[in-house]
């Protein structure tokens, strides 16, 4: 090959190498037919016979949360996937870096491997290795898996069966994904233990207990089915909104691995490659002039060619990538159509707009102040204010009060400044009488409160739909006059002028839109509050 020319396998023309592991290889390139990039995967000696007896089925596999496998290139003693173009990193790499994932995070991510899994296991297919290093996370926080069929499992993940060496289900797959899932929300993972499942949340445990039956029939059947009893059992114990893919994103950017360019020329030895034979009936519609036929130079597509030893893992090789002939479904390719800007999750996911918040109260050391359920429901208008490192901004409530935020592309924190208020009200007796005045004091403590994105991502706006955190609030009573007879403690205590302070917790809730119910509340409470405040003025 001359060196004026850049590199070529297959008619692609490689631009770097992505990563080297023990057995594979990742090379960027692009296809010059189509002006897209692609990525082209070494596949070890070894593994190219298994590859070509399971190309059919593995072609089936056409799933949001599983990487495509759309060509195979053979040269000699080398062959090469072309894969499905993503920007991210493994989950395995995302932890290494010290990301860590908060339940929903975990949740959101485990959900959308599980649903790639369903796909497969409809089609007959067993991935064999699900585990930390087989499930990718885009730069936008979509969770897919690779590497189907590649061979040994993972011991901290594997089913017993497959250590014994069995022929492995679906159940096997059931197995190592809730291992997976338990080692993201316990943070621990012992390949010399069983998975941590009293660690996890109680309203989890029976689910995770079935899937991780050390006998296959006793666990759910498919990942379909334990994902099914995952959704019912998360939604019990954390609400509607469990799972969000909201800042997950923000932990893999800074993964991702770079490409080493190649500065022109050959590389590394290889020269033109040989495509492989002709694509499988029924599978070859729509491909057009791209013929296949031996010795050819130009990029051809070919959806039969590839198998069972999908995406050949090498270590640091997380950008995965090829072209596919559509346009809308490439993901990071640059073809006819303008290049998608990468995902921000700072600037981008942003909470922004109307929120209705809801705040519930969750502990209280006094029920004749607040009750347990006792509900407050406002408005909220967030207003953010972004460069490129942060997002600030302002809260303003229909309650009349503003309070600073920011944004870091994982949490929302709502910045409560210091106060310090005093108003007078009533103390009263059991039975509803009055029986004197009694003044108030709130004290209100700097302090963060974070909210943290807990249910999908609005698909029209792209915003986290859902936020939750938690927060303490409590009114200290300071002076008491004409006190006379039995009172609530709330208002009036038995004795003198002591001070009594009263603290609850309350659960907070923010959801994207303003719901029409509260809307009406808080004008009808406003309106009141004007009138009495009209009263008090007349004479």
């Amino acid at each position: 090959m001359a060196d004026a020319g850049p590199a070529v396998v297959g008619g692609y023309e490689l631009v770097g190498r992505v990563g080297t592991g023990s057995t594979a290889t990742v090379w960027k390139a692009r296809d010059p037919g189509l002006g897209r990039d692609v990525a082209l995967k070494q596949v070890p000696a070894a593994a190219v016979e298994g590859l070509r007896a399971e190309a059919a089925r593995l072609a089936q596999l056409d799933d949001p949360h599983v990487v495509q496998v759309f060509g195979f290139v053979e040269e000699a003693g080398a062959a090469y996937l072309v894969v499905e173009w993503i920007d991210g990193a493994t989950l395995a790499e995302v932890l290494a870096a010290g990301g860590r994932l908060s339940v929903p995070q975990a949740l959101g991510v485990v959900r959308g491997a599980l649903l790639g899994l369903a796909h497969a296991h409809a089609r007959g297919i067993v991935h064999g290795d699900v585990s930390a290093s087989n499930v990718l996370v885009d730069v936008a926080g979509t969770s897919r898996l690779i590497d189907f069929g590649v061979g040994g499992s993972t011991p901290a993940y594997r089913a017993p069966e497959a250590a014994r060496g069995e022929t492995l289900s679906p159940a096997a797959d059931v197995y190592a994904a809730a291992a997976v899932l338990v080692h993201l929300l316990t943070g621990q993972l012992d390949p010399g233990a069983a998975p941590a499942v009293d660690r996890t949340d109680s309203g989890l445990r029976p689910v995770l207990a079935t899937a991780l039956a050390p006998e296959p029939e006793a666990r759910y059947p498919d990942a379909a089915a334990f994902l099914a009893a995952l959704e019912e059992a998360a939604e019990r114990t954390y609400g509607p909104a469990w799972w969000t893919t909201a800042g997950v994103g923000g932990m893999v950017a800074p993964v991702v691995a770079a490409v080493a360019p190649l500065g022109g020329g050959a590389a590394g030895g290889i020269t033109a490659a040989t495509v492989l034979s002709p694509v499988a009936p029924g599978l070859a519609s729509g491909l057009g002039a791209a013929a296949v036929t031996t010795s050819r130079r130009a990029p051809t597509k070919l959806l039969a060619g590839v198998g069972a030893l999908v995406l050949l893992g090498a270590a640091g090789a997380t950008a995965i990538a090829v072209t596919n002939g559509d346009d809308e479904k490439s993901a990071g390719g640059a073809g006819s159509s303008p290049t998608k800007e990468a995902f921000d999750p700072v600037v981008d996911a942003v909470p922004s707009g109307e929120y209705t918040f809801r705040a519930v109260v969750t502990k209280t050391d006094d029920k004749t102040w607040l009750k347990v359920g006792d509900e407050i429901t406002r408005i909220w208008t967030l207003t953010p204010r972004c460069d490129e490192d942060a997002c600030t901004g302002s809260i303003t409530s229909t309650s009349g009060s503003e309070f600073e935020s920011a944004w870091d592309g994982a949490t929302l924190q709502q910045r409560t400044p210091a106060g310090d208020s005093t108003w007078v009200g009533d103390c009263q007796d059991d039975d509803g009488t009055k029986t004197g005045k009694v003044t108030v004091r709130q004290q209100q403590t700097p302090r963060d409160v974070t909210l943290t994105p807990t249910g999908p991502v609005d698909e029209d706006s792209g915003l986290p739909a859902e936020l939750t955190g938690s927060y303490q609030f409590s009114e200290t009573i300071i002076k008491y006059a004409a006190i006379s007879g039995p009172s609530r403690p709330r208002d009036c205590p038995w004795e003198g002028n002591q001070k009594v302070t009263h603290t609850a917790t309350y659960e907070v809730t923010l959801t994207r839109g303003a719901d029409p119910e509260v809307v009406k509340s808080e004008e009808e409470r406003v309106q009141q509050e004007k009138k009495q405040a009209e009263q008090q003025e007349t004479p």
